[in-house]
């Protein structure tokens, strides 16, 4: 993916692991609000109006050094709930490594027509020789405990806020919604929880040891991921697989898969639904005939919002 600024025309090359089908972006325009660096009152993020949805940019939500976080805010034009909205933290894929928040934000943000707040987040990259776990993770719970701290500032609901990934971005999601414990990491701003209420998957890898035995190119990936020169690799493979933390408090998920993916195997999101199932969590498995990995909640002529709508309405009653 060729590292260009705003405005500019984006392209990607589609090499295993790392691709991502072509975005279909809302046919309604997106007015870009100035960026917000503090959240004093509702009245600085308000926006402007533009097709039914409002978009704040560059929201700092994690700022420690070496690891300064923005994310985007996609937000419903009109009077908020009582309660607040329903939250979609989207999490865009890359194999842990490339893309950004402008890569998967403006497909999801098709959810601010049913009345949700979309959140865009960036997250810690992996680099060569600089393992991106479990800084990620940290990250995502971060920006998860910042919903929360500022759900009357944003107008969310602090107790439905679910995770929407794609590919590397499924893994993450699976992992807010599997991973022990809530601990508070360096740098996080309160002592709200960063564990979701509900997951959507889309062809997410939840048990990296079994995908790094199957898939060189995934195996590179995880490596970097992981860090393979360190002495505790196989620790940290098993750390990072959603399989490895299923228990009866999980989220309940949707995960999506295709069924002839060459680079994630159905076997991924199949395995890690009979773990759920098992323990008692609810879940919603769809295997989709005929697609490979990346299709996207619209790709290859399917609209999967719908669905995916009709799931979390349940999930996060």
């Amino acid at each position: 993916m060729n590292a260009i600024g705003p405005g500019r025309a984006r392209t990607r090359r589609t090499p295993a692991f790392d691709w991502l089908s072509s975005r279909i972006l809302l046919a309604a325009p997106i007015v870009h609000a100035s960026p917000i660096r503090q959240l004093a009152d509702r009245d600085r993020v308000r926006g402007e109006r533009a097709g039914g949805m409002t978009v704040e940019r560059d929201i700092v939500y994690r700022d420690l050094p070496g690891d300064r976080q923005a994310l985007d805010l996609y937000r419903p034009v009109g009077p908020v709930p009582e309660g607040g909205r329903p939250v979609l933290l989207a999490i865009h894929g890359g194999g842990w490594a490339r893309f950004d928040k402008g890569d998967f934000g403006p497909e999801v943000a098709a959810f601010t027509r049913e009345g949700y707040l979309v959140v865009a987040p960036n997250y810690t990259l992996s680099r060569p020789g600089k393992p991106s776990w479990p800084v990620n993770l940290d990250d995502l719970r971060e920006a998860v405990r910042w919903m929360r701290t500022h759900a009357s500032t944003i107008g969310a609901d602090p107790r439905r806020i679910a995770a929407l990934g794609e590919s590397a971005g499924g893994h993450l999601a699976e992992i807010l919604g599997t991973y022990p414990g809530d601990p508070q990491t360096t740098g996080a701003s309160s002592g709200e929880s960063g564990k979701v209420n509900a997951v959507v998957s889309l062809y997410g890898p939840s048990d990296l040891r079994s995908l790094a035995r199957s898939s060189p190119v995934a195996s590179r990936r995880i490596r970097g991921l992981l860090g393979a020169n360190r002495a505790d690799y196989a620790q940290r493979l098993a750390d990072a697989s959603p399989q490895s933390h299923v228990t009866p408090d999980d989220a309940p998920m949707m995960l999506i898969h295709g069924r002839s993916d060459t680079l994630v195997p159905a076997s991924q999101s199949i395995g890690l639904a009979r773990r759920l199932r098992a323990v008692g969590v609810s879940s919603r498995l769809v295997l989709l005939s005929g697609e490979d990995h990346g299709f996207g909640l619209r790709g290859s002529g399917r609209n999967l919002v719908r669905a995916v709508g009709d799931f979390l309405r349940q999930a996060l009653r």
